[in-house]
């Protein structure tokens, strides 16, 4: 058997999956968006409770920075619903 490079193939091209592991499907865009929403709420408190922390101004910056999360959160879930399929290139 001659020595080929990981990617020379004896048949054809299969398409790559974009659909997440194992064949999750459209379940993962869901398991996707919510992790989303929780970063970008958890990303705001943390960085109003460093600037309460560093200001003294309690309980403000965790309140201002927890919906200026909850904003970019809305904002990233309502981009990835109007998303063209196929992902980010729309094919």
């Amino acid at each position: 058997m001659p020595d080929r490079s990981p990617d020379q193939t004896d048949g054809p091209a299969r398409p790559v999956r974009r659909d997440g592991p194992r064949g999750a499907g459209p379940r993962w865009g869901a398991v996707s968006a919510s992790f989303e929403m929780a970063g970008a709420v958890a990303g705001g408190c943390l960085l109003g409770w460093l600037i309460d922390e560093w200001r003294g101004s309690e309980p403000w910056g965790l309140l201002v920075g927890g919906v200026v999360g909850m904003l970019i959160g809305m904002w990233t879930l309502i981009r990835l619903a109007f998303r063209p399929p196929g992902g980010p290139g729309g094919a």
